[in-house]
């Protein structure tokens, strides 16, 4: 297939599916995991068909003006999408979205308040799900007694819309020591656990260095500082794009550009980062940043890197972890200790509330609309998420019979995301920010270029990384 073909195939299908996330969302599970699933397929099909070559593709210099001039002309749309979003954040003083109004929250009571401690409230909206899911089950007694049971069905839901327009009142007013109040003791019976895990599950979902990563600009500039911290976070992760793609491409083949033009195409990070206040940036730019330089050859900083993203979200970071098996042993002492640090003064302050939060969450908290797994039996989902999950086992298991050469460990990039987050039971516009850069990143694949692989030193002391890219016909040109 010509690489022209590939090139447009790809482009077109990533902005289909970047326009469409943004455009379809709840009650769209089955077009949604659809589309990542053909993602999967036809990036895999494209990059079967690509062809070997010893010299890169080089993009006409008039393909290259054109896309660079189209990089310039969108960064500086983004530029003043984002003064303005900022501009509208301050004088509304609102923090769109639950995320960042729960990153908010936390970061403002602490250290007063643990932000992952068991019965903490930041969490309103999942507050009031918990609610409506709980409230006949006998399982929740709260500070201010409901009806008697047989008391009529309209006191009780007099009571209820009562509870309910006090959590919304508590969720713009921001006030933690009034929210404890809402909170109900849950009877230790078997039948109430799920009751348990939920509302000690209120707390702050993302890590430790996701809080640190915003606390200087909450610090300088209050709410507005969540969309200043984001603003920095896009641009780190369209610069680590175009330069991950750059490295794989090489500096004068001009298909890095094209890279960073497909992602600024896409309404992904823009809808997400600067103006709904997603969190997922801090983890996606430590493990893009670890890419680019396990690409270059690196040991010691990539495994360090690796260790902060886990430190900063769990996912996608574990995707990356792979990474890890093409270091020398010494590596993963560094990165054991990146990713334990952060955790460890809230593991001695609540361990419980800080597993619940981070990780029995994501894992309990059931499914909805946003995802394929939604519309299938009850049956069939558990082997619906286990027959992506050999498909993705398999792509790595070939990533590391291939000794890990960046085209295999590339595919394995693109099946992970795609097949976990189709197989998953929720798929939030948020993920987006995890596959977004990696579609844009993978139309490197799709060009003829050399095969390279990623050496390393093993008995190197310093745990370094070695001869960076190298060709199976040769040393890769430097970029």
């Amino acid at each position: 297939m010509d690489w022209r073909v590939s090139l447009f195939s790809w482009s077109l299908l990533v902005f289909a599916v970047g326009h469409g996330f943004a455009q379809f969302d709840f009650g769209w599970g089955l077009l949604r995991g659809g589309s990542l699933i053909a993602c999967m397929v036809v990036g895999l099909s494209l990059a079967r068909a690509r062809r070997s070559s010893v010299t890169p593709l080089v993009l006409p210099r008039a393909a290259r003006q054109a896309v660079a001039l189209f990089v310039v002309l969108s960064l500086a749309y983004h530029a003043y999408a984002a003064a303005d979003w900022n501009r509208r954040t301050h004088e509304a003083d609102i923090i769109k979205l639950d995320q960042g109004q729960t990153l908010y929250r936390a970061l403002r009571h602490f250290p007063e308040v643990n932000p992952y401690a068991r019965g903490v409230l930041l969490d309103p909206k999942y507050y009031i799900q918990l609610i409506q899911r709980h409230y006949h089950s006998g399982c929740l007694h709260f500070p201010v007694e409901p009806p008697a049971r047989e008391a009529p069905a309209s006191e009780h839901e007099r009571w209820r819309r009562q509870m309910l327009q006090l959590a919304t009142r508590l969720w713009w007013q921001d006030d933690l020591h009034a929210a404890q109040q809402l909170m109900p003791r849950v009877e230790s019976r078997l039948a109430c656990a799920d009751a348990a895990l939920g509302f000690d599950s209120l707390g702050f979902k993302y890590g430790p260095l996701t809080l640190a990563t915003f606390a200087p600009g909450v610090a300088l500039f209050g709410k507005v500082g969540v969309f200043v911290t984001q603003d920095l976070l896009f641009a780190l992760i369209c610069g680590l794009v175009w330069l991950a793609a750059r490295v794989r491409a090489g500096a004068h083949t001009g298909v890095h550009w094209l890279a960073l033009a497909l992602l600024l195409s896409v309404p992904m990070l823009r809808d997400n980062l600067l103006r709904t206040s997603a969190l997922d940036g801090t983890a996606t730019v430590l493990c893009l940043a670890a890419l680019w330089l396990w690409l270059r050859g690196h040991g010691a900083v990539v495994a360090m890197l690796l260790g902060c993203a886990v430190g900063a979200k769990l996912l996608p970071t574990l995707l990356y972890l792979p990474l890890l098996l093409t270091l020398p042993r010494r590596c993963w002492l560094l990165f054991a200790a990146c990713a334990i640090t952060p955790y460890l003064p809230f593991l001695v302050w609540d361990a419980r509330g800080l597993f619940d939060n981070v990780v029995m969450f994501p894992l309990t908290r059931g499914g909805n609309t946003t995802s394929l797994a939604f519309y299938l039996p009850a049956w069939a989902r558990p082997l619906h998420a286990a027959a992506f999950a050999v498909v993705m086992l398999g792509f790595l298991a070939r990533a590391a019979r291939a000794r890990f050469a960046v085209r295999p460990f590339m595919d394995y990039l693109l099946v992970a995301h795609m097949a976990l987050l189709a197989g998953s039971q929720i798929l939030h516009n948020n993920y987006s920010v995890w596959f977004g850069p990696l579609l844009a990143l993978f139309v490197v694949e799709l060009t003829p270029a050399p095969e390279r692989r990623v050496g390393h030193r093993s008995g190197d002391p310093n745990c370094e990384g070695g001869a960076a890219l190298q060709s199976h016909v040769g040393r890769a040109s430097s970029p």
